[in-house]
């Protein structure tokens, strides 16, 4: 155990130096701020060479989190009577009352959630991970035990949590004195990333408790307790060496990412970080598998899972990450599914089927890699056939016949563990919205040409018909309309899971709802009244797609995992205070705070279910399109669609090499609010699709007044720019654009 040091010198940035330690054959020091524990951790070497890693935590109990709270819990309203039980989305009423929500009282008005541990760490090449639990202890390892002077039972009811350089896959852990703020006990923890060990995870600790500005005590630690004479403790030279390894390791594993620029860059790090999370729950950064640790969900018996795939491949593209995508496409398609299309897992999902189409298509036009594409053409074309199947024997239907054209099979895998699985073999409105987004798509890609002209007429039929049957069972008797699961379904969805929620054809509600709108196939008017029913009948909590159950006094479930879909029509509808209020609740309410781990369903009432690899990508896929959009069927991309105002109005916003249909594309956007200017600057590989809107999210009271492009004058709508780009256009140039607003 080291002794106190009571005497430490402040050299770099008017930081205190607190350990000296070896490496490649120079003297290093490391300095900190030991007057906050938000301050970075500086390392320099002794010929000048700097690494720098930030700190920000985010509290991570009531009681720390009380301390700047901004708004009551529940708006002081009854949790039970008056939010949960009632069948519209109270808390998302008063948080969108006054237009765009503000994000503290999206934080702040209800707690945080608290996962069955607080995160998981490994390295790539490791096929396992190991959790740490609230205070920093693994299974293996209890690091609060090696500061013993500091344990005097005042240091738990305030904590903080964080990640080392802001995304990188760690443990920060602060737990502050009960009075005293200068008093706190800190707690670093991250996986080795120089084992080659397969399925155990070697785990470094740094662990010190710091007073008045003084570390009063410290130790280090790797894995296990000190074991003497064959077991002896790391020291600062054994720590730093394996920290700045780290550092290096993770990120050369995440430097393929488009880069967004955002006034608050946690925004940034937390979508960097879900792809450092993915890389160490897969089995070696690529299997396919849901949760992490745990059998239940970390299980083979999970990794076929459809959503695994189309959320990994939806946001690795989305965000640059190419070779990764490839490797998880590969992977899937060589592991789990057969030549024939079925699917190794218990209960295919038919929407998902109509996903991966989508995605095939969307992987080519994003990475130009038709050949990865010619490999599994075979069991693509399966996954279309099963869709054209089920198509044509919903035409042998009567015409009457409520179901005529509907896609009728399993839409969620779970429906397969009940012995009555038929039941929901029925024609859900996702099933069929998701094959008509398939077939559109995929018919885009020319090596599937011979099969366009099939697949896009039936996308048609599928579309009207879907329509058409919608239109028809939608109840118009109460206000708003009440859309339906099921075509000629009269009961609603909570008062008939609310009689029979096992047997109810209407369960897993919140897929179909989530699924229909991401699919994007029906008109806006359709949509709109889709939304609409959903946040008046049960179907939303919090401004995101509830986990849809009978309503219960002590929570009204967030879905995280599959929700994304529901946010990605808002921004579609131009419905941006909802999309807003998405985004924030995602972020707050279904991943843990600091820690950044996302459960599959989170409560209104504290409580979460355990990790699982979907929902750790709901914020990044999210945030991206707030960036950067694609109308889904149009030549149009959104430029800042759904970014809030409070970011444009507290600095720069933007994104690098972004893919899109169109190659990458950038873009950097400045406010001026003294002189009444937004600029904008956009940059393209190739040429732009037929329009870009550039959306100007103005200070509240603002309005756009006048708007140019390369200096000449366009028109715009609203709060966005139109950029008619082509033949009629007056502005030619497209390599970078420059967009200016008055307002």
């Amino acid at each position: 155990m080291e002794s106190m040091f009571p005497r430490q010198n402040t050299t770099v940035d008017g930081l205190t130096a607190v350990d000296t330690f070896s490496y490649n054959e120079e003297t290093w020091t490391s300095y900190e701020d030991l007057t906050r524990f938000d301050g970075p951790l500086v390392l320099v070497s002794a010929s000048g060479r700097r690494r720098e890693l930030a700190r920000h935590v985010e509290a991570t109990t009531v009681e720390a989190l009380d301390l700047n709270r901004t708004i009551e819990r529940f708006f002081g309203l009854d949790p039970a009577n008056d939010v949960n039980l009632k069948l519209n989305d109270v808390l998302a009423e008063h948080l969108l009352k006054n237009g765009e929500p503000i994000e503290e009282n999206v934080r702040d008005v209800i707690d945080m959630n608290f996962l069955p541990w607080d995160t998981f760490l490994g390295n790539v090449q490791a096929n396992d991970t190991m959790t740490i639990d609230w205070q920093g202890a693994t299974t293996n390892y209890a690091p609060l035990g090696d500061v013993p002077n500091a344990l005097d039972g005042t240091h738990s009811n305030k904590s903080w949590d964080g990640l080392l350089g802001g995304w990188l896959p760690s443990s920060r852990k602060i737990f502050r004195g009960t009075v005293d703020s200068q008093d706190w006990i800190e707690s670093i923890i991250f996986a080795d990333v120089d084992s080659q060990d397969s399925t155990i995870i070697h785990m470094w600790f740094a662990t010190k408790w710091v007073k008045g500005g003084i570390v009063r005590e410290k130790n280090f630690g790797l894995n296990y307790p000190e074991f003497l004479p064959m077991r002896t403790r790391p020291t600062a030279d054994d720590f730093y060496p394996a920290l700045l390894r780290y550092m290096d390791y993770w990120e050369s594993n995440v430097e393929d990412f488009s880069s967004p620029s955002l006034p608050d860059p946690t925004w940034a790090d937390m979508t960097k970080h879900a792809f450092a999370v993915e890389l160490v729950q897969r089995g070696g950064g690529v299997a396919s598998r849901y949760g992490t640790f745990d059998r239940f969900y970390a299980g083979s018996e999970f990794e076929g899972f459809q959503d695994i795939f189309t959320t990994s491949l939806t946001a690795n593209l989305a965000w640059g990450r190419f070779k990764q995508a490839r490797a998880i496409f590969e992977n899937y398609m060589d592991w789990y599914v057969y030549d024939n299309g079925d699917i190794n897992m218990r209960g295919p999902e038919v929407p998902q089927f109509g996903l991966s189409l989508s995605l095939v298509a969307r992987y080519v036009q994003y990475t130009g890699d038709i050949t990865l594409v010619e490999k599994y053409k075979g069991k693509i074309l399966a996954w279309a056939k099963l869709l054209t199947d089920l198509h044509d024997e919903s035409l042998r239907l009567p015409v009457g016949d409520p179901y005529y054209g509907l896609i009728s099979g399993w839409s969620e895998s779970d429906a397969a563990l009940n012995s009555d699985s038929w039941r929901w073999s029925k024609p859900y409105w996702n099933n069929g919205a998701f094959a008509a987004r398939g077939f559109k798509d995929l018919s885009k890609i020319q090596i599937f040409a011979e099969y366009a002209e099939d697949w896009t007429s039936r996308a048609a039929q599928i579309i009207n018909q879907t329509s058409r049957t919608l239109d028809r069972f939608i109840q118009r008797n109460s206000t708003p309309p009440y859309v339906p699961v099921l075509a000629n379904e009269t009961n609603r969805v909570i008062e008939d899971l609310t009689e029979n929620e096992t047997t109810s054809p209407q369960r897993w509600a919140h897929r179909v709802y989530a699924e229909l709108l991401q699919a994007s196939v029906l008109s806006s008017t359709q949509t709109n009244l889709i939304i609409n029913s959903m946040q008046a009948y049960g179907i939303t909590s919090l401004g995101v797609v509830a986990n849809v159950t009978p309503l219960r006094a002590d929570t009204r479930d967030i879905l995280g995992f599959i929700s994304y879909g529901y946010a990605l029509s808002l921004l579609l509808q131009d419905r941006i205070d909802e999309f807003i209020l998405f985004l924030y609740t995602h972020r707050y309410h279904v991943h843990n705070r600091g820690l950044w781990i996302a459960a599959e369903v989170s409560s209104t009432g504290g409580s979460a279910s355990t990790y699982c690899q979907p929902s750790q990508f709901g914020t990044p896929i999210v945030l991206r399109a707030a960036l950067l959009f694609e109308h889904p069927d149009e030549e149009v991309l959104f430029v800042m669609r759904g970014v809030p105002r409070k970011w444009l109005s507290k600095g720069k916003v933007g994104i690098q090499k972004a893919p899109t249909r169109w190659g990458f594309v950038g873009f950097e956007t400045q406010m001026e609010e003294k002189t009444g200017t937004i600029t904008t600057v956009l940059n393209f590989e190739k040429p732009p699709p037929g329009e870009v809107r550039v959306k100007f999210r103005l200070p509240n009271g603002s309005q756009l007044k006048g708007a140019t492009i390369n200096g000449q004058a366009v028109d715009w709508k609203g709060e966005e720019v139109i950029w008619k780009v082509g033949t009629n256009s007056t502005v030619t140039a497209f390599k970078s654009v420059t967009v200016e607003g008055r307002f």
